[in-house]
């Protein structure tokens, strides 16, 4: 999700917690329901685990990856700001009394959780501008910058997508939760693009389109999706062969050496595109998670031969939802396309997928950490189907 550089200053907030105003969030933590502070209690006690404050969101992390397996927010303890706020506006602007309820949404409750900590846990509160976040933030600003430009000279105007048009004039970042969308243009106030942005040194230097969340892909349905099933086993194969012990959960990646990952290229189209636009991909409904297009890099409207008519681009590229043409049209897999989406699985914490324990599943575009990660898998199977022991010792000394 795109949010924009955080500034937010810890010290001022710090300061901002007056005495009487500790005293209201105090009695704002007394009206906890019994589920909410067994998991305050649960995020208090571990003291791994820190409060990361985004600009667009706030995440309870242990190590990289947030918090799971909670009551609330199982598949991960984050929550976002309302739409339009930023942490500045939320933790030093808010004038907050008793009153708060934390009780009438989890993004409400967790924002609570986050004062608990800047009250009674200041050292484990983190605020950090992450780099790919802020340049996203980057190109919300240029693209507003543009478009303000662009309405002046020409009054209204019309951007192209695939085979369809539409009437804009207004362009933001998309701050509320944790959608596909990272920004929408919109007209008269109303969202009517969708657009997840992408943006790295280079065409293709981004880490990941999304995860199992977007497939909703859990170890119980994994036969649903055959490739991401093959794949596994494929990993199975391998860890067997190193000698890993398989337990109730799963080979535990942690007997791994520290950077380990694999990759396989991911053919199906239907999936592809589920994890590059949205969970609801499938129809010319777009929205928050069916998004119009993907775009990498900054945004570029391409002039038409009619003066007010603009074709969206990207500068390095821009991936279109196929129910954006008259006939879908869906991505291919090639071995030569940086974009097209690679299964990915690496040694991480606290986290466990795919039935691998201490290891994250993403989808990633087919950059060279991509690129890695699918000879990783092939030359290990490899070495393990020839029975070659010089090869399979080379391998062991690789991973183990």
């Amino acid at each position: 999700m795109a949010k924009l550089s955080n500034e937010l200053d810890l010290v001022a907030v710090q300061a901002k917690l007056t005495k009487s105003t500790k005293a209201n969030w105090e009695k704002v933590f007394a009206k906890f329901t019994d589920t909410q502070q067994k998991v305050l209690d649960k995020l208090i006690s571990d003291k791994a685990v820190k409060c990361h404050i985004f600009t667009g969101s706030v995440t309870f992390r242990n190590g990289s990856g947030s918090v799971k397996n909670l009551p609330i927010k199982p598949t991960g303890f984050k929550g976002g700001m309302t739409k339009s706020q930023t942490a500045i506006d939320v933790f030093l602007k808010t004038v907050y009394t008793s009153s708060f309820d934390p009780s009438v949404s989890v993004d409400k409750f967790i924002i609570a959780c986050a004062f608990y900590f800047l009250i009674h846990e200041p050292a484990r509160v983190k605020t950090e501008s992450d780099k790919t976040e802020a340049a996203e933030g980057q190109q919300v600003k240029a693209t507003q910058s543009v478009l303000k430009l662009l309405l002046k000279e020409h009054g209204e105007i019309r951007l192209k997508i695939g085979d369809h048009y539409y009437t804009i004039d207004e362009f933001d970042q998309y701050t509320a939760g944790r959608p596909k969308a990272d920004a929408t243009f919109k007209y008269k106030g109303t969202d009517v693009v969708f657009l997840s942005l992408k943006k790295g040194s280079k065409a293709g230097d981004f880490q990941q389109y999304g995860g199992s969340t977007d497939l909703g892909l859990t170890t119980a349905n994994m036969s649903q999706f055959p490739e991401v099933q093959e794949f596994a086993n494929k990993i199975e194969t391998v860890c067997d062969g190193l000698g890993i012990n398989k337990t109730l959960n799963g080979y535990d990646f942690w007997d791994l050496k520290k950077g380990a990952y694999f990759g396989y290229p991911l053919r199906d189209p239907k999936v592809a595109a589920t994890v590059m636009f949205g969970k609801d991909f499938g129809s010319t409904n777009f929205g928050i998670n069916n998004c119009n297009c993907t775009i990498d890099g900054d945004i570029v409207f391409k002039k038409t031969k009619s003066a007010n008519i603009f074709e969206l681009q990207g500068q390095y590229h821009i991936s279109i939802n196929p129910y954006e043409y008259k006939t879908p049209q869906y991505p291919t897999y090639s071995e030569t396309d940086i974009y097209a989406p690679i299964l990915f699985l690496a040694k991480a914490n606290n986290v466990n997928h795919i039935g691998f324990i201490h290891a994250r599943f993403y989808i990633w575009p087919q950059n060279n950490s991509a690129k890695t990660g699918i000879k990783n898998l092939e030359d290990a199977i490899k070495a393990f189907e020839s029975k070659d022991p010089t090869r399979i010792n080379a391998i062991k000394i690789k991973y183990l």
